[in-house]
């Protein structure tokens, strides 16, 4: 796809998941018990505020989960990871007349969190997530545009054009998992904008919340990372502004693990029944 960006990764051949019908009763039973959702609930900010990693810590710990800031002290400037929890999701009339969004790069175009106060944002620079440690099966995470992207090209500014059918615009972002070895073993695309079809109604810049289905990234997944693809490419690469919202990332143990803990928990219910049935000495 034209103007992908490369998170630096080593591309590996994709694992071969389990069977579909073992995976529906493995993933049936953890996801009563063992899931964790990471929603930032754990974190804190001042009013209308967000973190972009200025005190100089390197990122950030949500759920078990780590989230690496690149800060730049010099020019004020950050890529990565980063937080907020600014609710607003109106663009002032004289920022649209100039073109001017970089003030709402965190914000969200739905405005706010998909549940709570504080969501996270991702700015393209080759960064990866870490899963929490024996969580390695992400199941799903809500996603959405940036308000900065989703002006950008609703309105076009001085580095990104309107979005239109004409230019058969899009903007996506591809999810990959990626192993213990930074191998990329499964991915999954989502459309932020996509003007390609011949319908006119089936256009759209997304505007709200929207749950990512994450299974088939498979299991053994240690890092996940976002790289972005768009119509609007330029000598530098990509014009649009390489921004998006997330929230609510789900994640249960492999469920490799959950079928062993069944099979030592069957030996051990087999076991102390033929204990009860032996005779006394």
């Amino acid at each position: 796809m034209a103007g992908m960006t490369i998170l630096g990764k080593r591309l590996g051949a994709r694992r071969i998941g389990a069977l579909l019908s073992g995976w529906a009763v493995v993933s049936g039973a953890v996801s009563v018990h063992g899931a964790t959702t990471i929603d930032f609930g754990d974190l804190s900010l001042g009013a209308e505020s967000f973190f972009i990693g200025a005190d100089g810590s390197g990122g950030f710990n949500s759920g078990g989960a780590h989230f690496p800031t690149n800060y730049n002290a010099d020019w004020g400037s950050w890529g990565g990871f980063a937080y907020s929890n600014r609710s607003s999701n109106v663009v002032a009339p004289g920022d649209i007349t100039a073109g001017l969004f970089w003030a709402y790069q965190y914000q969200t175009a739905p405005g706010g969190a998909f549940a709570g106060d504080i969501f996270g944002i991702h700015y393209a620079d080759g960064s990866t997530l870490q899963l929490p440690a024996g969580l390695d099966q992400p199941l799903s995470i809500h996603l959405t545009n940036s308000l900065y992207t989703w002006a950008s090209m609703t309105y076009g500014d001085a580095f990104s054009r309107q979005f239109s059918a004409a230019n058969g615009d899009f903007f996506t972002v591809q999810v990959f998992g990626y192993d213990d070895q930074g191998f990329a073993i499964g991915s999954v695309e989502f459309a932020l904008a996509d003007f390609r079809s011949a319908d006119p109604t089936e256009h759209f810049i997304v505007d709200e919340w929207i749950a990512v289905d994450l299974t088939a990234l498979g299991s053994g997944v240690r890092e996940i990372g976002f790289q972005f693809a768009s119509a609007d490419v330029g000598g530098f690469g990509i014009n649009t502004p390489l921004y998006v919202a997330f929230d609510q990332l789900v994640v249960i143990p492999e469920p490799r693990t959950t079928t062993l803990l069944s099979g030592l928990l069957v030996l051990c219910v087999a076991t102390l029944r033929k204990r009860l049935r032996e005779p006394r000495a």
